[in-house]
């Protein structure tokens, strides 16, 4: 039960990560965006690789292309976004209630909340508990139902099992609570906001969640970005740029920060969602700025 939980917040993290608006393209971000595999180099360093991943358990997703599957058998460590042990899951858990006197009713008004409890009610979730749910935990919850997942293992789990069973070094960029605390520390309405998109727009979710599917498997980041871009000018725009200040940029900012130790001691394999890695604000620009030679392999 604890791995569906966990799976939850990572397809919610990708779902939204597609909130990305970045400032328009120079030649140099478009050349940054066609590939899901790049090999990072510097002088006096073995090569490692950025991998641009998504929180699906699609076969076709989690099937690895040779050069992927090459790069990862040769690496030292792999790093993704979050370590995915049981301290992890069970902080997952802990923070999808409230443990004050917040409701979801407080925060959603009635109107909105009542839709909640029938849409939850439809896979088990009771009155009670969902009076208690945090808004990202329902957004999440609602979204992984509408698409079928929950099941598949999808393809971070299945990258960090194979890194276990490898006896490589595994690591995480980032802690549960600073993934989570995205969603805390957007604006009310952005909360009400993100919990509206996946009540009333069921099939345009669907519908775009396989427009980005197609993209990824076209590998075309610089698609993923110009979706991105349509979603933050649209009906729930609020939400999208309140993100994208809170769940993109400053998490690609200190996913770099954090994955440069690794880099420097060589032969890291880094999988974070493939919407972190491209734009001016992205991954792969950021490496390059610091002095890294990014270069696409797949």
């Amino acid at each position: 039960m604890i791995k569906v939980w966990f799976r939850l917040v990572l397809w919610m993290l990708l779902s939204t990560s597609v909130a990305l608006a970045s400032p328009p393209q120079t030649a140099d971000a478009i050349a940054l965006g066609q590939g899901l595999l790049w090999k990072v180099e510097k002088p006096g360093l073995k090569p490692s690789h950025v991998f641009g991943t998504m929180h699906v358990g699609d076969a076709e997703v989690t099937t690895l292309a040779a050069p992927v599957e090459k790069a990862f058998t040769g690496a030292r460590v792999l790093l993704t976004e979050l370590r995915m042990d049981y301290a992890t899951m069970a902080a997952v858990m802990r923070n999808m209630y409230f443990s004050d006197e917040r409701t979801l009713l407080s925060i959603l008004g009635k109107e909105l909340f009542e839709q909640v409890v029938v849409r939850l009610a439809e896979i088990g979730i009771s009155r009670k508990a969902a009076k208690k749910m945090r808004p990202w935990a329902v957004m999440s919850v609602l979204g992984v139902s509408q698409m079928g997942g929950g099941g598949a293992s999808v393809l971070d789990d299945q990258l960090y099992t194979n890194a276990m069973r490898q006896g490589k070094q595994v690591e995480g960029l980032e802690t549960a609570e600073e993934q989570l605390s995205v969603f805390e520390n957007l604006p009310v309405q952005a909360k009400i906001d993100m919990v509206r998109s996946v009540i009333e727009d069921r099939e345009r979710i669907i519908r775009e969640f396989s427009k980005l599917r197609e993209a990824y498997l076209a590998r075309d980041l610089n698609y993923l970005l110009e979706m991105a871009k349509q979603e933050a000018a649209g009906e729930y725009g609020h939400f999208m740029q309140a993100f994208n200040r809170e769940g993109v940029i400053e998490r690609n900012r200190r996913m770099t920060d954090r994955m440069q130790k690794h880099i420097n001691g060589g032969a890291a394999f880094v999988a974070v969602g493939a919407l972190h890695l491209p734009g001016e604000q992205g991954i792969l620009r950021r490496l390059e700025q610091r002095g890294y030679h990014v270069t696409p392999v797949y």
